[in-house]
């Protein structure tokens, strides 16, 4: 028999906080996860599942291709649902900023050809959800040839960082 124990807040005894996370592709309507999540329905069902077996966060990508489709382009609705729907289930994120966009580089795994508008579309995302998500995250696996390609994320990193701090002084 397996007993899985919760984790109480220190801040008050009556609250309990699941200490079990989980990494979820909730962007829907794309070919890699064989259109898993056709819509907001798709979506709202995960959420609810998540909940219901005491899923207290997400690490969740913020894809920079869905969001900037286009240099200087933003979209933000459907990520706008899902945040939403996982703010209003009290499921918190951590936010993963990645991969190019197709304007940006000649692959997804390959890195922009210029770090500065990866650290604008990092800069809106982490201000369009300031508040409610605290942690961000950026890249996936940069030290893995299959995410990152050549091996030089310091930069990247750095360049948001910065620019992150300025923006955004305390979260």
């Amino acid at each position: 028999m397996a007993c899985i124990a919760p984790a109480y807040s220190s801040n008050s005894s009556d609250q309990i906080i699941e200490p079990f996370g989980a990494l979820e592709f909730l962007h829907w309507n794309h070919s890699w996860n064989n259109y898993k999540y056709a819509g907001e329905a798709e979506v709202n069902k995960s959420v609810e599942l998540m909940k219901e077996c005491g899923i207290s966060f997400v690490r969740f990508d913020f894809l920079w291709d869905d969001i900037e489709p286009q240099k200087d382009k933003f979209d933000f609705s459907k990520y706008d649902y899902i945040v939403d729907a996982l703010h209003k289930n009290g499921v918190q994120i951590l936010g993963l900023l990645n991969y190019s966009s197709r304007w940006a580089s000649p692959a997804w795994n390959v890195p922009p050809a210029d770090n500065n508008s990866f650290v604008n579309y990092a800069s809106r995302v982490i201000a369009r959800y300031k508040g409610r998500i605290k942690y961000w995250e950026i890249w996936n696996e940069p030290d893995s040839e299959a995410y990152w390609r050549p091996q030089e994320i310091q930069l990247l990193v750095k360049g948001c960082l910065h620019r992150s701090k300025k923006d955004r002084p305390r979260m």
